[in-house]
């Protein structure tokens, strides 16, 4: 019967992939094209918080550079487009989450020495300090109106939704075998005590670094999605105040969760929308998320967690 049980946690996962990519499909064709769009840009924004849930969420790692990382996913989509480099778009997508994680390597080695707030400035200076390079220098084919090319099969909106949906599947598929692997136990026990986890024999540097690799490379897949999705990718999408905000809204979705990280990236995309058509500024989605991240940390629970517990009661 255990053996039974294990099984059916193995495969439970692929079972439900396989649900959602019909559920996305089926969605895609019924919706308008302007809500396809914003489908799309739930899908990139679940990516990005799914990386934070990692770095924050497992390691208890403030990182407040999370849109940095998909500027760099993005910038390289656009300069392999531009360059006209082989492979297409998925080598170029992949090759953006690779750069990003070499890129949160090296930023993730201060973390080794710095924690807490002092690792925060370190991060939201970085993100500062990237996004007044990118307004400087631009991201390539922005001056020449040159558009990242999108894959063969997946060029209109509906059908890039669902590779979109494809490439979230992979990525959650991948965060939830790590959480499970040795590694994901390790990100676990340096959130609880790095002594701890040094004093059990485990090392305290590759757990951060490896947290900062992979939230790095789950943060440049999406801004390589981005740049499909939007042609011409510009530095406004990738500001410190929304990384800022990220962080906030992965802290109050409980990102460390699958399930939540998706949760949050829809919410990302539907409090602004939602604000839009009550003629409220959008701006304010910022103030929403900074609320009910305040709410988050002063009573000790997330959103996910009560989500949970109360699906938990019910049954």
């Amino acid at each position: 019967m255990l053996l039974a049980n294990r099984r059916v946690r193995a495969f439970l996962p692929v079972a439900i992939a396989v649900v959602a990519l019909a559920i996305g499909w089926a969605l895609s064709v019924g919706l308008s094209g302007y809500t396809v769009y914003l489908a799309i840009s739930m899908v990139t924004a679940s990516i990005a918080v799914l990386g934070l849930g990692v770095v924050t969420g497992s390691a208890g790692i403030i990182a407040l550079c999370q849109l940095t990382f998909g500027a760099i996913g993005a910038w390289v989509v656009a300069w392999l487009n531009v360059a006209d480099a082989p492979g297409g778009f998925i080598v170029w997508l992949i090759l953006g989450g690779i750069v990003a994680s070499v890129a949160g390597i090296l930023i993730g080695l201060p973390a080794l020495r710095l924690r807490g707030v002092n690792l925060a400035v370190v991060t939201l200076g970085l993100a500062a300090a990237f996004d007044v390079l990118l307004v400087q220098t631009q991201f390539p084919g922005q001056k020449d109106g040159l558009p990242v090319s999108r894959p063969d099969l997946f060029s209109s909106d509906r059908e890039y939704f669902f590779f979109a949906m494809i490439v979230l599947v992979v990525c959650a598929l991948g965060v939830a075998l790590l959480q499970r692997s040795r590694i994901g136990s390790s990100w676990k026990a340096v959130a609880f005590s790095e002594r701890g986890t040094a004093a059990v024999g485990q090392s305290v540097r590759l757990a951060k670094l490896s947290a900062f690799a992979v939230s790095a490379a789950l943060g440049g897949v999406s801004g390589g999605l981005l740049a499909g999705q939007v042609g011409i990718p510009y530095a406004s999408s990738f500001t410190p105040i929304q990384s800022l905000a990220l962080y906030i809204l992965a802290v109050m979705s409980g990102a460390y969760l699958i399930d939540m990280a998706i949760f949050g990236g829809v919410l990302w995309v539907l409090v602004p929308e939602l604000l839009k058509r009550w003629g409220v500024p959008q701006d304010w989605g910022f103030v929403v998320f900074g609320i009910l991240g305040i709410q988050a940390l002063t009573s000790g629970s997330n959103l996910g967690e009560a989500i949970r517990s109360g699906f938990r009661r019910r049954s």
